[in-house]
């Protein structure tokens, strides 16, 4: 079995988020990012804290979706991880 990293979980996330128009609940996000919720809950608030994800309330459903500065970050992971790849190196 593959670990993986945080910063892997969270470019998950992201890349998630992403490929679902930006936004979803909890519940899709612990499904697509193979988390469950014991875990994918306080990753959530932190994503939140540092404003790499927005949270709103729709009904009682409650509404993930990607910033510009999670973009940002996704992106540059992913450069980053190309970069290391070149090298040999796993993350």
């Amino acid at each position: 079995m593959k670990y993986r990293s945080q910063l892997t979980i969270i470019a998950d996330v992201l890349n998630m988020l992403t490929d679902a128009a930006g936004s979803s609940n909890i519940t899709t996000i612990m499904q697509k990012a193979n988390l469950p919720y014991t875990r994918a809950s306080p990753l959530m608030a932190e994503l939140v804290e540092k404003g790499l994800v927005e949270r709103a309330n729709n009904g009682d459903a409650t509404i993930f979706t990607i910033t510009k500065k999670g973009s940002d970050f996704l992106k540059e992971f992913k450069r980053f991880e190309m970069f290391a790849e070149g090298l040999g190196l796993q993350l």
